[in-house]
């Protein structure tokens, strides 16, 4: 059993997630005291029956959905710890971090933002795309920011101290249904002109871009580590 942090809010947060959301969930209360939730009030599946089915595990917010950057600081406000992970509903990280420790060095080491290494599962649960990335999501409450951006959004670090700890974060989104992948698209159609990101995608396939883009992709993986498969096994629902 883990040892739950007791200075860590775990912010997200959720909609049209339905295929994944119970993974996140199991992970997030299995690690973490408290675990705070966003939820759109217009999904098309059951994202929002699932985490009520949840509550009081986990502290639920409803909010009508404006954008990433504004409904994740919805998120953190929510927080009552000091310090704040930032997860999306289809990740979760490896077993056994010291989540506690890790923010003990930080403090004594004055810095602001914990990076961890990511890896998208790509292809099926036993392979990741072919790079590992290194990705800012625990802060300071204090300072916990977005950076203003609708889509393809960040942590606003400017200014801030950072530092990498060498634990995985697990991101499933490249491994969800098809169903899942359209309906990302469509949730994402509607910010194609400024999505530095995925906008070039969606303006030329449309909603079905991100089913597309896996299929190039999945020919670019590596098998994913032990540790990491541990993990995966342990909190994993196959829906």
């Amino acid at each position: 059993m883990s040892v739950k942090s007791k200075n860590i809010s775990v912010c997200t947060i959720a909609k049209n997630c339905a295929d994944i959301v119970e993974t996140y969930l199991r992970w997030a209360t299995d690690n973490f005291e408290e675990v705070n939730v966003v939820c759109d009030l217009e999904n098309d599946d059951n994202t929002l029956e699932i985490l009520n089915d949840w509550v009081p595990k986990i502290t639920l917010w409803t909010n009508v959905f404006d954008n990433f950057s504004a409904q994740k600081n919805r998120a953190f406000s929510m927080a009552t710890k000091p310090w704040i992970l930032s997860v999306d509903t289809d990740e979760i990280y490896e077993e056994n971090i010291p989540w506690d420790k890790l923010v003990e060095g930080l403090e004594k080491h004055n810095q602001d933002i914990g990076s961890f290494n990511l890896y998208n599962l790509q292809k099926d649960l036993d392979h990741y795309l072919d790079q590992v990335l290194p990705k800012p999501r625990l802060m300071r409450t204090e300072i916990a920011r977005m950076d203003g951006k609708p889509v393809d959004e960040g942590i606003d670090f400017a200014g801030k101290k950072i530092i990498c700890f060498p634990y995985a974060h697990i991101h499933f989104g490249h491994v969800r249904n098809t169903e899942a992948l359209f309906l990302k698209g469509k949730d994402r159609i509607k910010w194609k002109d400024t999505d530095l990101c995925d906008g070039p995608g969606l303006k030329e396939h449309g909603e079905s871009w991100f089913i597309y883009r896996n299929d190039k992709w999945n020919q670019h993986i590596k098998e994913v580590p032990n540790e990491i498969k541990r993990t995966i096994r342990r909190y994993h629902i196959a829906l």
